[in-house]
C-alpha cells in the first residue's frame, strides 16, 4: 500500500480522459495527495494546480492542497516544511529516532 503521493507546482495531464484509464475500484482512492503551488508560478500555471486537486476531488481522491502566496516556480521553505510533515506522519521511522525526536 502506499503511504501517499505528493506533486509540487504540478498538474495532471489529460484530465478529461485520465478516469478512464482508471481502475473501476480505484484502489488507491483513500491514499492522501499533497499538492503545494506558488500562486505566481509563471511555468506550471497556478490554476493547472487547482484544477488539478479539483478533478482528483471530483474523482474521489482526499487531496490537500496548500497555496504558497508570492512563490513562483520554486520550492520555499514553507512548502518543504509541509512535505516533510507530510512524510513523516505517514511513513514509520527508521533508524535510532523517532519522528518526533527528528
Amino acid at each position: 500500500k502506499l503511504a501517499g503521493f505528493f506533486g509540487l507546482s504540478s498538474y495532471l495531464l489529460m484530465h478529461d480522459t485520465i478516469e478512464k484509464l482508471m481502475p473501476p475500484d480505484k484502489p488507491n482512492k483513500d491514499t492522501p495527495i499533497f499538492m503545494g503551488h506558488g500562486d505566481r508560478d509563471p511555468i506550471v500555471r497556478y490554476e493547472w494546480g487547482q484544477m488539478t486537486a479539483k478533478v482528483l476531488g471530483e474523482f474521489g481522491y482526499k487531496v490537500d492542497f496548500r497555496t504558497y502566496k508570492g512563490e513562483p516556480h520554486t520550492v520555499p521553505p514553507m512548502e518543504m516544511d509541509d512535505l516533510e510533515k507530510y512524510i513523516r506522519e505517514r511513513l514509520p521511522p527508521t533508524g535510532g529516532s523517532s519522528p518526533a525526536q527528528a
